[in-house]
């Protein structure tokens, strides 16, 4: 497919910032969810109002018109943005493709409840691609790309990783299991690495991305890969991450040819570890409020992330204070504005401080 002017300009970008890596390089992303205007047409749909398997096709039509609108909205501002649509139902979703668990719905997520009050019950899970929530995902992707004019990409979900997934299944009684049963949470984690890998075999031919790539957090990520989210190894040691969650994180990686990888601020000791994955694009690290900002520790986080891309979240203000600091590595920033005045100054002072 070609894709549009915008998104065109916006991969020259993204080219050089891969094609030349070096200190100084910064992508800014105005998302819709760190700007989200007042006046937009198309209201927030409750997710607990949509009945996703008889509504798929028209969630995927309800978020692209959002998504177009948000695109013509802020099209002035030139952000490094890229328009994506991908199917979601909350983060209950993402373990119940396996466990086909009821979900418990909310105003903007949904869980599930864990389904293995024994680790043996690990062996009644199976992929199949028959799967309602398997199926859900493919018609959403399907229409998704069917609509598409070449104005935004395609995604498959945002996938949890092993670690993720597993303590989805099993709760935090997992982490008690690290040290009671480490024998089988290694089978437990293998299959949870084999179901995300049997997943995204299943889904990424419905995917839609410029030149090869993949959406990752909003950015244009080069070669074949998906998005992880790996937030339940944020709750373990250095130690038990190398010896758990490592291995079958990057089997998953090896398997899709690479990933942008999210976890969040109550994982800063395990962050240099996920760092070292290999084939790991990008490596967002989101802020938590109970823990130290990111932002505010720059310096530590740019040599933890062993120049892995790193893309983090923060104010207008908190980027005219520190985008010189930001120089030091390769950073793209997710900005929170409230009008679009500060979407387009966040902007230029990025540009001013990029060598791209």
């Amino acid at each position: 497919m070609d894709f549009s002017p915008e998104i065109n300009q916006k991969l020259e970008r993204y080219k050089a910032f891969y094609g030349r890596p070096e200190a100084g390089q910064l992508l800014i992303t105005i998302p819709p969810y760190t700007y989200s205007p007042a006046d937009r047409p198309l209201a927030d749909v409750p997710l607990s109002a949509w009945r996703p398997f008889e509504d798929a096709e028209r969630m995927a039509e309800y978020h692209v018109g959002q998504e177009r609108w948000f695109a013509e909205h802020t099209r002035d501002v030139l952000s490094d943005y890229i328009p994506s649509v991908g199917p979601g139902y909350g983060i209950g979703m993402n373990s119940a493709f396996l466990s086909n668990a009821p979900l418990i719905p909310a105003e903007d997520t949904s869980w599930i409840h864990p389904v293995l009050d024994e680790l043996s019950d690990m062996k009644k899970l199976r992929f199949d691609p028959d799967n309602p929530w398997v199926d859900f995902m493919r018609r959403y992707m399907k229409r998704a790309v069917e609509l598409c004019e070449g104005d935004y990409c395609v995604n498959m979900l945002a996938a949890f990783a092993p670690s993720d997934l597993a303590n989805a299944l099993r709760g935090n009684q997992l982490f008690y299991d690290l040290y009671d049963e480490p024998e089988q949470v290694d089978e437990l984690l293998s299959q949870c690495a084999d179901a995300i890998i049997a997943l995204y075999r299943e889904l990424v031919p419905y995917t839609l991305a410029p030149d090869g790539g993949f959406n990752g957090g909003g950015m244009w990520i080069p070669g074949s890969g998906l998005f992880l989210s790996e937030d339940g190894a944020d709750l373990c040691s250095p130690e038990q991450y190398d010896r758990f969650f490592f291995p079958q994180t990057q089997r998953v990686i090896d398997a899709a040819g690479g990933a942008y990888i999210h976890h969040h601020a109550q994982g800063w000791k395990v962050h240099g570890r996920i760092a070292g994955l290999k084939n790991l694009r990008f490596l967002e690290f989101s802020w938590d409020p109970n823990r130290p900002r990111p932002v505010d520790h720059l310096d530590e986080l740019l040599e933890l992330s062993l120049k892995v891309p790193l893309q983090i979240r923060c104010t207008l203000k908190d980027l005219k204070e520190r985008a010189g600091q930001m120089r030091q590595g390769r950073v793209s920033v997710m900005v929170n504005v409230d009008t679009l005045e500060e979407a387009k100054e966040a902007v230029r002072v990025v540009r001013r401080n990029s060598v791209i």
